[in-house]
C-alpha cells in the first residue's frame, strides 16, 4: 500500500487554553528591523550662528604671449646688474664738483669734466633700485656729499660700515630706504657730518655719542622712523660734545613719550619738529633757545605749556594741533 504523508495543514495545532494562559499574554509578529537612518547635524545654541567666510577675492593676472616661465625672476636680477652697472659707472666718473664758496648747497652743484681733482664731490645714487651699497665708495677721497635716497639699502651695519671710510662725509641722504634695527656707532667714523638725513626707514635707535664724534652737525632728520627714546647725548650731558650749531632737528613720526629735559643747551637751533609722537609735556627748558624760529609739536599728548615758551623771542611759527590742552595760560 502506498503510504501518504502528512500535510502540515493536518498536523495538530496546539492552541492555548484560555484558562491557563496569562491574560497579558499576546501573539507578536515577529518583523524585520527597520534600518535607521543618519542623524542629522546637531543644532547649535540658538542665536549663535557661524558666519560664513567669504572666498578670497582672484585677481587674475594677464600674461601676455611671450611670458616663460621664470621671465619675472630673470627680469629682476636683469634690473638688479643694470642698477649695480649705472653706480659703479657713477662712482668712476667721481660724481659733481661742488663750490664751497656758494652757501646754497642745492645750487652750488655742478658739473666737472676734470674727474675727481676738486675740492669736493657730490655724488647722485638716488632711485637706483639698490639692496646693498656699492663698491669703490671708499676710492672717492673728496667724498663730501652723497645721495642714496628712493633705494632699497636694508641691512643697516653693512650699510654704515661701508659709510664709515668716507672720511670727508658732510651730507649724507639716505631717505626712503628700508633700515631697520639699531644704528651703530660706525656713522660716528664720519666726524665731519653736517647734514644727515635718514627720514623714512625703520630705525630703532640712534648711536650714544653722535654728537661727541659729529660736533659740525647742522641739521639731523630722522622722522617717520622707530624711535621709542632719544639717547642721553647733549651737550650738556657729554663734556666732549659741542653742537652749539645745530639748525633744525627733526623726531617727528616716531614713537617718542619725552624729550629731553635739557633741550635748551641748544642754543643755535631754529626750527624743532616733534610732531605725531606721544610726548606728554614740553620742557621748560624751550625757553633758552632764543633762536627758534619754528616749533612743531602737533599730534602728541601736551595738556599744558610751560610759561617759559614766552621767552622764545623769535619764535614765528607754533604749531599745537591735535593735543589734549585744556589751558594755554597767558602765552597768547
Amino acid at each position: 500500500h502506498n503510504v501518504i504523508p502528512e500535510t502540515p495543514s493536518s498536523l495538530p495545532i496546539a492552541v492555548p487554553d484560555p484558562a491557563t494562559a496569562p491574560t497579558n499574554t499576546s501573539i507578536h509578529r515577529i518583523m524585520p528591523k527597520k534600518k535607521k537612518g543618519k542623524k542629522g547635524k546637531k543644532k547649535g545654541k540658538k542665536g549663535k550662528k557661524k558666519a560664513r567666510v567669504a572666498p578670497a577675492p582672484y585677481y587674475p593676472v594677464k600674461l601676455d604671449a611671450n611670458y616663460r616661465f621664470g621671465n619675472i625672476i630673470a627680469v629682476s636680477m636683469q634690473d638688479r646688474q643694470s642698477s649695480k652697472k649705472r653706480a659703479a659707472y657713477l662712482i668712476q666718473q667721481g660724481g659733481e664738483s661742488v663750490r664751497e664758496n656758494d652757501n646754497n648747497s642745492s645750487d652750488r652743484r655742478g658739473r666737472d669734466s676734470d674727474g675727481q681733482d676738486g675740492p669736493s664731490r657730490l655724488l647722485r645714487l638716488a632711485r637706483l633700485g639698490l639692496d646693498d651699497l656699492p663698491n669703490g665708495l671708499d676710492s672717492l677721497k673728496n667724498l663730501t656729499a652723497l645721495d642714496l635716497s628712493g633705494n632699497r639699502l636694508f641691512d643697516i651695519d653693512a650699510t654704515f660700515f661701508g659709510l664709515s671710510f668716507c672720511a670727508e662725509l658732510r651730507e649724507l641722504n639716505l631717505n626712503d630706504n628700508q633700515l631697520t634695527g639699531e644704528l651703530r656707532d660706525d656713522i660716528c667714523r664720519c666726524t665731519r657730518l653736517e647734514v644727515v638725513s635718514l627720514k623714512r626707514n625703520q630705525i630703532t635707535e640712534l648711536p650714544a655719542r653722535l654728537s661727541e664724534n659729529c660736533p659740525a652737525m647742522k641739521v639731523l632728520d630722522v622722522s617717520q622712523n622707530r624711535l621709542k627714546e632719544l639717547p642721553g647725548w647733549l651737550p650738556e650731558l657729554l663734556p666732549g660734545a659741542r653742537w652749539s650749531e645745530l639748525q633744525s632737528l627733526d623726531v617727528s613720526g616716531n614713537d617718542l613719550t619725552v624729550l629731553w629735559p635739557n633741550i635748551g643747551v641748544l642754543t643755535g637751533l631754529q626750527q624743532l619738529r616733534c610732531a605725531r609722537n606721544t610726548i606728554a609735556a614740553i620742557p621748560s627748558s624751550v625757553g633758552k633757545l632764543k633762536a627758534l624760529r619754528l616749533l612743531d609739536f602737533s599730534g602728541n599728548g601736551l595738556l599744558s605749556l610751560p610759561a617759559e615758551l614766552t621767552e622764545c623771542c623769535n619764535l614765528r611759527t607754533l604749531n599745537i594741533s591735535a593735543n589734549g590742552l585744556t589751558r594755554i595760560g597767558k602765552l597768547l
